[in-house]
C-alpha cells in the first residue's frame, strides 16, 4: 500500500519557511547527533553470540545516552559525568537512580521476547533514521529558548513556568541524554527553569521512536524486502570522512577514534544483508553527508554565559573569538561543543574596555581576570589583535 504523501509534504512545506541560516544550524546539530550515535547503534546491532543481550546495556552505559532507546539514556556514565561536573553529584546520582528505577519497572512490563533478543539487518540504519526528527526539532526548540531567554526572564513567575515546561518538553524529544545535561548546563545562566526542566526529562522521560521503527522493519523483512545496500555505503563514507576531516564543528574530538571503527562495521553490513529497503533509508547517512559538505555554521543565538566567571581575579587569559558590541565594552565570543553539535553554548569574554572593531571581527585577546566596579569578572586587557577565522570555529570542552 503506497504511503501517504502528505505528510513528507508538509515536513518539506516547513522546511522550506524556516530561514536558511535557522535551516543550516538544525541540519548541523542533527547530524552531529547521528555521528554521536552511530558508533554505538552499529556495535549492537553487530553483536552476536550467546553475550548479545549485554550489547545494548554496554552501549547505555558507554555510549552518549542515544543507543536505541532500550535503556534510559540518563544511565550514560558520559551524561552522568556531564550532570556532576555541571550541576553537582546530588542532581548526577539522583538522575542515575532515576534512570535505574525507569529500567527496571519498563523490564518487569515489557519482558524481552524470543524474537527481539538481538537487532536485526537494517536496525541500525532506521534507528539512526528515527533519530533525525527529535534531533531536529530539539535542536530549533533550544535556539528559540536561548534567543527568547530575555523575554520569559520579563514574564515574571509566568515566564519561569513557561521555561520550566519548555524545558521539559524540550528533554523528551533530545535524543542524546549527554546532549541533553549539555542544553541544560549551557541554558544554567541564562534560563535556570527551562535547565533544570530539561534535567528532570532528559533521557528519561524521553521519546523513543525507534522502537516502532524496528516493529516496522521486522513486518517488511517477513515479507520480503529486498536489501538496499546504498544507506550502508553512504554510512561507512560519512564516518570515514570525519575521522579523516576532524570534528568540523559537529562532534567532540573525543568521538573521533571511534569513527573508523564504527565506518567498518557499517561495511560487514553488507555481508550480512545490508539495510532493509525501508522508504527514507538513507535518509540519516545523506543528512550525515550533506552536514559535512555543508559545514557547521556557529549558531545565531547569543546568551550571556561568561567563561571568565569561573576564574579568579589575577588569573591570565588569552582568548580568540568573535568582538561583538556589548555598551560601552566589548565581548569576544566563540561557541563550545561538549559532546555535538546540538549542545553548542557560547563561551565569551567581557573586555574592560570598547574595542573600535566592526562587530563579527575575528580577535585574540589577551590580560588578566580583574572585577569591574559592578562587581562582574571581565579582562583587562593587555594586547589584542585581529585573527584569521578558524577553519574550525568551534572549540570543544
Amino acid at each position: 500500500m503506497p504511503r501517504p504523501l502528505w505528510k513528507p509534504l508538509a515536513v518539506a512545506i516547513s522546511l522550506a519557511a524556516l530561514p536558511p541560516p535557522v535551516l543550516h544550524a538544525a541540519l548541523a546539530a542533527a547530524a552531529g547527533t547521528l555521528f554521536e550515535a552511530a558508533p554505538f547503534v552499529l556495535v549492537a546491532e553487530a553483536a552476536t553470540g550467546p553475550s548479545r543481550r549485554l550489547v545494548p546495556a554496554f552501549a547505555a552505559l558507554a555510549g552518549c545516552g542515544c543507543a536505541g532507546g532500550r535503556l534510559p539514556g540518563a544511565l550514560s556514565l558520559a551524561a552522568t559525568a556531564l550532570a556532576w561536573l555541571a550541576f553537582g553529584p546530588a542532581v548526577a546520582l539522583g538522575r542515575l537512580a532515576a534512570g535505574l528505577a525507569i529500567a527496571v519497572i519498563a523490564r518487569r512490563h515489557e519482558p524481552v521476547r524470543a524474537d527481539a533478543a538481538a537487532p536485526r539487518a537494517g536496525e541500525a540504519i532506521e534507528e539512526l533514521a528515527a533519530l533525525v526528527p527529535p534531533a531536529f526539532g530539539a535542536s530549533l526548540a533550544a535556539q528559540a529558548l536561548t534567543a527568547h531567554a530575555a523575554a520569559l526572564h520579563a514574564g515574571g513567575v509566568a515566564g519561569n513556568c513557561l521555561a520550566f515546561g519548555a524545558g521539559l518538553l524540550l528533554g523528551t524529544v533530545v535524543p542524546c541524554a549527554t546532549a541533553g545535561v549539555a542544553i541544560a548546563a549551557a541554558l544554567a545562566g541564562p534560563l535556570p527553569p527551562a535547565a533544570w526542566g530539561l534535567l528532570v526529562t532528559a533521557g528519561l522521560l524521553g521519546l523513543t521512536p525507534t522502537r516502532g521503527a524496528q516493529r516496522d522493519h521486522r513486518t517488511r523483512a517477513a515479507q520480503g524486502a529486498p536489501r538496499n545496500r546504498v544507506a550502508s555505503l553512504l554510512l561507512a563514507a560519512a564516518l570515514t570522512a570525519l575521522a579523516l576531516r576532524g570534528p568540523s564543528g559537529l562532534v567532540s574530538p573525543r568521538l573521533l577514534p571511534l569513527a573508523l571503527p564504527a565506518a567498518a562495521l557499517a561495511m560487514l553490513r553488507l555481508r550480512a544483508g545490508g539495510a532493509s529497503a525501508a522508504s527514507g533509508a538513507a535518509l540519516a547517512p545523506a543528512l550525515m553527508a550533506g552536514a559535512l559538505l555543508a559545514g557547521s555554521p556557529a549558531p545565531l543565538y547569543r546568551v550571556d554565559a561568561t567563561e571568565a566567571a569561573v576564574a579568579f581575579p589575577g588569573a591570565r587569559l588569552a582568548f580568540t573569538g568573535v568582538a561583538l558590541a556589548a555598551g560601552r565594552a566589548t565581548v569576544v565570543e566563540r561557541f563550545a561543543i561538549a559532546c555535538c553539535r546540538i549542545d553548542a553554548s557560547p563561551v565569551s569574554v567581557t573586555l574592560d574596555t570598547r574595542l573600535l572593531v566592526p562587530d563579527g571581527t575575528w580577535l585574540t585577546v589577551e590580560g588578566t581576570i580583574v572585577r569591574a566596579p559592578g562587581g562582574g569578572p571581565v579582562l583587562h586587557t593587555s594586547a589584542w589583535r585581529r585573527a584569521q577565522q578558524p577553519a574550525d570555529p568551534f572549540i570543544y570542552r
